[in-house]
């Protein structure tokens, strides 16, 4: 996610992710006084590869009394012509781009003639999904002109480069749920867990599916979804001749809001990225069938994930609340060459590898909230490409290894005898983000006064913003251990109670996933494993930046 801005003597619009900041439109109490609003983009540096801007009619911007408690004047919306503007930085680069919406039935292609396009006729306070074509690449994503009070408005665009052929089946490692029918209806929704692929069967003609999403369920205990951004995958696995539509729907006052429609992409795929700025908790998929089907009963795969939420991989146990993490049920036959298993899914026993693997899982967790991936082999799914982090994919990468010699779920040697002494530089080389390299970086804090590891700590989240941090520990015992930290609390000093932390020690939830520090399992326990905020040695993270951040302890 790539942020980028236009600004003018008169205004200043931010297109952002999770916050917009508003072009002020000033009242005047003579309101035959007629202005044009210019905003010029100038930042040329985002990924985004067009500009954007709403151009306002001259004829058009009237300013007029209005019955407003937030101000004395406003601006009358229905008097109001504009067009969101488009031009592309590349000079004489045409693009095509789609834009619909459910909230209105709009649907319309634009190409661009000359590297511009002017796109009228859209209505304030509605997003369109847009599907952008740019030099070979395709963007996906939302764009609306939204009226933030009675004389402001913004031009909101979310956005992303398409990589859905690849992401649906790199997404599947996180194991599979079934759809269970009837669940024609939102009373008989399936619940679908967050980054689970779910796979569904069109069973009959005209065929209608709701799937239901709690974002307050306890599984998601303590996950921070606030302003996070929905991305929803749908497959039908390369079957063109399936045709499928997807709506998402918020509940609201016990009511099913249309939010977002699926935008079509290749292979009979669709696909919806959106934000959550209105921070809603619960809401419906409903995938719809438009056509008669074979007595096959074709299937599709539908993956939802949110990007607000971080991965917790436990160092010790693959199954928590019934669920294989990061598909850890095909791993059981996997060892290095001393014998040993990589992992074990019996949460019973506790003698395999990875527990031992807190720097690899911690590493992971990081990887995966930046979506980075490996390229490389699955042999869990088979895929062949574009692998996100989880504790296999890191293990390989940390080994210099792609997983291209593991053939089949029964018998894999790996060639090494331990998967937790960490090779940070060379695991996170072999990861890329969005083509970009990834880079390990370290502040060592040891000897340091707990105040000083924590500014220290505080100055780095602030640097490295959602991707977070790992502390390592040494203890007075002699004993070692990881894990990530993604946030603290400005209003807490205690470092108990400041930091929030995703423990790979923890064997559930709850003493372990998006909790403070004080709380995290190897912190409360007893004896030699037990951890103190004054025993950080050191504080890793991981970006797209080459050099350290300047950090003065």
């Amino acid at each position: 996610m790539k942020h980028f801005k236009l600004i003018s003597k008169l205004v200043a619009l931010g297109i952002v992710i999770s916050t917009s900041l508003p072009i002020a439109v000033f009242a005047d109490t003579n309101t035959d006084e007629r202005k044009l609003i210019n905003v010029s983009p100038i930042n040329e540096d985002d990924d985004f590869p067009l500009y954007a801007d709403i151009e306002f009619s001259e004829s058009s911007i009237h300013f007029i009394d209005v019955d407003c408690y937030e101000c004395e004047y406003g601006v009358d919306k229905s008097r109001l012509e504009s067009s969101i503007i488009l031009r592309a930085k590349e000079n004489d680069t045409e693009f095509e781009i789609s834009l619909c919406s459910n909230e209105t039935d709009y649907e319309e292609s634009f190409v661009s003639a000359d590297s511009e396009l002017s796109i009228s006729g859209l209505e304030y306070d509605t997003y369109y999904e847009f599907s952008l074509n740019y030099s070979g690449l395709n963007y996906i994503g939302s764009i609306g002109m939204i009226f933030e009070t009675c004389s402001s408005v913004y031009l909101d665009v979310n956005y992303m480069i398409n990589e859905f052929d690849s992401e649906i089946q790199t997404y599947s490692n996180m194991s599979y749920q079934y759809e269970k029918e009837d669940n024609d209806t939102e009373d008989y929704a399936d619940v679908i867990v967050l980054g689970r692929t779910v796979s569904a069967t069109v069973s009959k003609n005209y065929d209608v599916d709701y799937f239901y999403i709690n974002l307050t369920s306890p599984q998601y205990k303590n996950t921070r979804f606030s302003n996070g951004t929905f991305k929803i995958l749908l497959s039908t696995n390369g079957n063109t001749s399936v045709y499928l539509t997807m709506r998402l729907f918020a509940v609201r006052d016990g009511a099913l809001k249309s939010i977002a429609t699926g935008i079509a992409t290749t292979n009979g795929s669709q696909f919806i990225y959106r934000n959550n700025n209105s921070e809603d908790n619960e809401f419906y998929l409903c995938i719809t069938s438009s056509n008669t089907v074979s007595a096959s009963k074709p299937k599709y795969y539908l993956n939802v994930n949110y990007n607000a939420s971080t991965p917790f991989y436990s160092q010790k146990v693959s199954n928590i609340n019934g669920m294989y993490l990061w598909n850890t049920q095909y791993l059981d036959q996997l060892t290095f060459n001393n014998g040993s298993p990589f992992i074990t899914t019996d949460n019973l026993k506790d003698y395999d590898n990875m527990s031992e693997g807190c720097a690899i899982a911690s590493y992971a967790m990081a990887l995966r909230k930046m979506n980075a991936t490996l390229n490389g082999k699955d042999f869990r799914t088979g895929y062949v490409g574009d692998l996100y982090a989880d504790p296999f994919t890191a293990m390989l990468a940390n080994m210099d290894n792609d997983g291209s010699s593991l053939r089949n779920f029964t018998s894999n040697t790996l060639p090494y005898n331990k998967p937790y002494k960490l090779y940070r530089e060379d695991l996170v080389s072999h990861f890329k983000y969005i083509s970009k390299s990834v880079y390990s970086h370290c502040c060592w804090v040891e000897g340091k006064s707990e105040q000083k590891i924590k500014k220290a700590l505080d100055e780095i989240l602030d640097k490295n913003g959602s991707l977070g941090a790992i502390i390592t520990f040494t203890n007075s015992s002699g004993n070692t251990h990881f894990m990530y930290v993604s946030n603290y609390n400005t209003d807490a000093n205690d470092p108990d109670y400041r930091y929030t932390v995703y423990d790979p020690s923890g064997t559930n939830f709850s003493h372990a996933k998006g909790i403070r520090f004080g709380l995290c399992v190897s912190h409360t326990r007893e004896g030699v494993h037990k951890m103190n905020f004054a025993d950080i040695v050191g504080i890793h993270y991981i970006n797209t930046l080459a050099n350290d951040f300047d950090i003065k302890i």
